[in-house]
């Protein structure tokens, strides 16, 4: 037991902590970023991008203070078969406003490692919040089983995106950001109080393709009519014409392209958005089937590019067979080395979006106010 007068903490220590760290000190307590296994390198670059924001704002880059980041903190037990994970803070965050982050979905680590990442989100907000942090909120770019929200038709299935919901609501997450997730129920299945904040990919996507803003030979697709709202968001904001893709999915990897509902004359270049794909498969024979009508030249954007190298030659045969001059995706899914190797795919760093939600709701300004596309 230390009795030293120096552990006896006063008043004009507490104003002497707050004055430092007052950069970082929010309506709901001090910001903390943790990173789970898989969010780490995520943790990183967000922290990075949000100091380097704060360094231009203060045209000081010694007045930022280091936001702290706690990571590799989840001790694995292995052995007689009881495999499992615990993760175990290394100090006191009592009072913290935490930001918690994990990519759920990374190929990288293999297909089983969805539910273990889940797993490991779960445990880390439920151990932060036995810690009495203020608040947490989960950082999740690829929201897991975003495409389960209703049972298909006809199958005796459950929706695995509410059950995700359930889970994050039962240890208690203040918050969920997400970016462009297959639906936007999924904000239906949080009780109020805890909101769902899913960040629209179409703000993006028209930063993308502003150079074809007003451009009559350009047409923005869907690749069915679920992207039909999204589609016309899009080609609203560039001011061109729009169509509806129709499809058919017999099999779980394979797509049939029934039509396309719009006018497709005078058009010869098509803008194809999609909020994710693992097969390119609806994209591939959407983009085929417009090439037979008469479309010569394709830009495709796809939120969360989940796809295995084992289906990166369509990627390929796209763009050398159909001409899709380029190819745009974003980091909210850790992308494989063989992305990297195409000439015509650029992947976009959300850093900085999450740097801007973040600092907004830290201090409980509105999100939306950042996103300023007409959405009518």
């Amino acid at each position: 037991m230390d009795y030293s007068i120096n552990s006896f903490y006063g008043s004009e220590d507490y104003r002497q902590h707050r004055d430092k760290y007052a950069d970082l000190i929010g309506p709901n307590g001090s910001l903390l970023f943790v990173a789970c296994d898989a969010g780490t390198e995520l943790a990183e670059n967000v922290r990075r991008e949000y100091q380097s924001i704060l360094a231009e704002k203060y045209n000081d880059e010694k007045r930022v203070v280091e936001i702290p980041l706690l990571k590799d903190i989840t001790n694995k037990f292995e052995g007689d078969g009881h495999d499992g994970t615990c993760p175990r803070i290394s100090h006191n965050v009592a009072g913290a406003d935490a930001y918690v982050f994990q990519n759920c979905m990374d190929e990288r680590r293999g297909s089983s490692s969805l539910n273990d990442n889940l797993m490991q989100l779960i445990q880390m907000i439920y151990t932060l919040k036995s810690q009495k942090v203020s608040k947490v909120s989960a950082v999740m770019p690829y929201y897991p089983y975003s495409r389960q929200d209703k049972p298909s038709f006809m199958k005796r299935e459950a929706s695995l995106a509410r059950l995700v919901a359930d889970l994050l609501t039962d240890v208690k997450v203040n918050s969920v950001i997400s970016y462009h997730p297959h639906s936007i129920s999924l904000s239906g299945f949080f009780p109020a109080g805890r909101p769902f904040n899913f960040i629209s990919g179409i703000d993006l996507f028209v930063d993308i393709f502003s150079e074809y803003k007003n451009d009559k030979e350009t047409v923005a697709v869907s690749t069915d009519a679920g992207g039909f709202k999204e589609i016309r968001c899009l080609a609203e904001n560039l001011g061109i014409d729009y169509c509806a893709g129709s499809k058919d999915r017999p099999e779980q990897k394979k797509t049939n392209v029934l039509g396309v509902g719009g006018d497709l004359e005078g058009k010869k270049r098509a803008i194809i958005i999609d909020d994710e794909t693992a097969t390119f498969s609806s994209c591939f024979d959407l983009i085929e089937y417009l090439h037979q009508v008469g479309i010569k030249e394709f830009h495709v954007g796809v939120s969360h590019l989940r796809i295995r190298p084992d289906y990166i030659k369509r990627l390929e045969e796209a763009n050398s067979k159909y001409n899709m001059v380029k190819f745009h995706t974003t980091d909210s899914v850790p992308q494989v080395e063989e992305i990297s190797k195409l000439a015509f795919a650029k992947v976009h760093s959300l850093a900085k979006i999450w740097a801007f939600v973040i600092n907004r709701m830290h201090y409980d300004l509105s999100v939306s106010k950042l996103f300023d596309i007409n959405n009518d």
